[in-house]
């Protein structure tokens, strides 16, 4: 099944619920919208009617004598055969019903509360305004009402329902069920057509969509589109595309490098392995040499198989001190303690180290040191093997007779030290293979580790610096840059 039409679906749904939702919502507000307009205009239009009851009539009081019942109730029953929706009411000043148009079983209270009355009498509330119903407990009605006498307010009034029971028996037995009809009929009607109207405008709108991920799904193997999706360049979904075909671009690189860091590290652990391998295999081999024919060699050939044995043992220990050193600075268990260093005269002090080294070749190993240079934050024994590598390597690269120059300078807030020599140089194809761990342009006379270069490297860039081969006319030259304390 296919997204964007599981999409669509959903959609759908969510839709035609708002849409029912918000349709039954309008219908109820709207019912009682109508509702409220039809009692402000039943009250306002029958607002006076009381007051013209009372004043066609004059039966309710006579030089301060109340009329008999019977007259009362004969002029109530004629102005309800005039108007059935009408229902009236005599009332003391308390709210006391002292005559109705009704049975006498139909009216269910004796009092009602007057302060509806008082209020539509004096104007002090906004039409609608709800009276008590005497024929029900808690219904409430629209009325016209009027005191009996302006003059005595002690006489009470006379209350008018404007929508008796006789509206409320037909609204029941006709009016809402049509009204109710005719309501859900137009909602019906509207409701669809607005459904199908916006379900054809999301179907438009998710064309882009389902064409998006039916190529997506296809672009599987190479992650790239093949071609555009959107004919309009700005809209939400060519960004989305865009966006893709970018991320696509970073998965591929990514994947391309994470392969050729596997194809290093593959070869690396075979180098490595060979390099383990054959150390150990020359121990091996001499100290077999020893114990199967240690009486029948000479003094001599047993000191030469326990120097052989010895320096194979001393480079299988490098080997190692470096592997591990290498895995430390890759894999940090915690941050390396921070401290000032004087780098001109720890740069001074390794030089010197070095020059012992060099004296058998009558290579000649120079240090140039800046005045006044920056102070430099690190640890010591990190950068010292740094120098200690670059050294080493740039020794075992020079010739009989060759030179070394150290120079520490300062440049643009940063510490410079650059290590020069005078041996064959590095081809520029290997320029960065050269930190690559395990790689060596050595021969096998002068060959190291094949770690040196790529400690140093990942040294100079756990103190935020950088280690580069740089162009020189003659020789290996590398640079590196380490920031000061000034440059913080």
């Amino acid at each position: 099944m296919k997204i964007a039409g599981k999409m669509y679906r959903r959609h759908a749904i969510a839709l035609l619920l708002i849409f029912l939702i918000t349709a039954l919502l309008f219908a109820l507000v709207g019912w009682f919208v109508a509702r409220q307009h039809l009692n402000i205009s039943s009250q306002e239009l029958y607002r006076n009617l009381a007051t013209q009851i009372v004043k066609e009539n004059k039966f309710l009081y006579s030089n301060n004598q109340m009329i008999d019942q019977v007259s009362i109730k004969e002029t109530f029953d004629r102005y309800m055969a005039l108007n059935p929706a009408l229902e009236i009411y005599q009332l003391d000043k308390k709210g006391n019903i002292l005559a109705f148009s009704a049975e006498k079983n139909a009216v269910k209270k004796s009092r009602i509360s007057t302060e509806p009355i008082i209020a539509f009498i004096n104007n002090t509330r906004p039409a609608p305004i709800l009276g008590e119903d005497p024929r029900e407990l808690s219904k409430k009605k629209i009325f016209s009402a009027t005191q009996l006498s302006p003059q005595n307010p002690e006489f009470g009034y006379l209350y008018v329902i404007l929508r008796g029971e006789a509206v409320d028996s037909i609204e029941r037995a006709v009016g809402n069920s049509k009204l109710i009809q005719r309501l859900l009929i137009t909602t019906l009607l509207s409701l669809s057509g607005g459904l199908f109207i916006a379900l054809s405008v999301f179907k438009w709108l998710g064309r882009p969509l389902e064409s998006l991920t039916e190529k997506v799904s296809s672009a599987s193997p190479t992650l790239t589109l093949s071609a555009p999706i959107s004919k309009h360049p700005n809209d939400e979904v060519a960004a989305l595309e865009l966006s893709f075909n970018s991320m696509s671009d970073k998965i591929r690189f990514q994947a391309k490098e994470i392969q050729r860091q596997d194809r290093l590290r593959r070869r690396f652990i075979a180098d490595i392995s060979h390099d383990l391998r054959t150390p150990l295999a020359i121990v091996v081999s001499n100290l077999e040499s020893l114990q199967l024919r240690f009486t029948r060699l000479t003094e001599t050939e047993q000191l030469d198989h326990i120097k052989t044995a010895k320096r194979q043992t001393d480079l299988l220990a490098a080997l190692i001190q470096d592997l591990f050193q290498l895995a430390r600075l890759e894999n940090p268990i915690a941050p390396i303690a921070l401290e000032t260093i004087h780098i001109g005269d720890l740069v001074q002090d390794v030089v010197h180290k070095h020059q012992i080294l060099c004296t058998p070749s009558n290579i000649e190993l120079l240090a140039s040191v800046d005045s006044n240079l920056p102070l430099l934050e690190g640890q010591t024994e990190l950068i010292e093997r740094l120098l200690d590598n670059l050294i080493t390597n740039a020794i075992a690269h020079t010739g009989e007779g060759g030179r070394i120059d150290v120079g520490v300078y300062k440049r643009n807030h940063k510490i410079c030290i650059s290590i020069a020599d005078t041996g064959p140089g590095i081809a520029p194809e290997n320029s960065q293979r050269v930190f690559t761990p395990g790689f060596s342009v050595s021969s096998k006379k002068n060959a190291g580790t094949g770690l040196g270069l790529a400690i140093a490297k990942r040294i100079a860039s756990v103190h935020g610096g950088t280690l580069e081969l740089t162009p020189s006319l003659k020789g290996a030259r590398f640079e590196v840059r380490l920031p000061s304390i000034l440059a913080y």
